[in-house]
């Protein structure tokens, strides 16, 4: 999505995506930092301009029920930092670092999850 979304957004479009990333950099509150997250990832979607990714990921949202991350402890400032460097790549039109930024987050959100079923005794 994000290697996709860097050759194929318009100005505006990297422009508002900025904005978001701005937003979401500076943003304190966990609810409005997922509705921020939820936009720039559609924004990436929409931006990638490939049908057979946006089916692909229409229920990704759905997987974890509720806000990931006030329900995964740890979860929001690697998203955050991961987020800013995605964008800042998408930005630039750099595709490799866009790809690698956004491909390197489910390890590192997965790891907080196992560490949270562990601290309950489901691992």
């Amino acid at each position: 999505i994000a290697a996709r979304a860097s050759a194929r957004a318009t100005a505006d479009e990297l422009d508002n995506l900025a904005t978001l990333g701005k937003r979401l950099a500076r943003e304190r509150d966990v609810a409005t930092f997922e509705a921020i997250h939820q936009r720039i990832m559609r924004s990436l979607i929409a931006m990638a301009r490939s049908p057979r990714l946006e089916a692909a990921l229409r229920g990704v949202p759905n997987i974890v029920p509720g806000n990931f991350f006030a329900e995964v402890p740890g979860t929001l400032e690697p998203q955050r930092r991961a987020m800013a460097r995605t964008i800042r790549a998408v930005v630039a039109r750099d595709a490799e670092a866009a790809a690698a930024n956004l491909r390197a987050l489910p390890a590192t959100q997965g790891a907080a999850v196992v560490a949270l079923l562990r601290s309950r005794g489901f691992l």
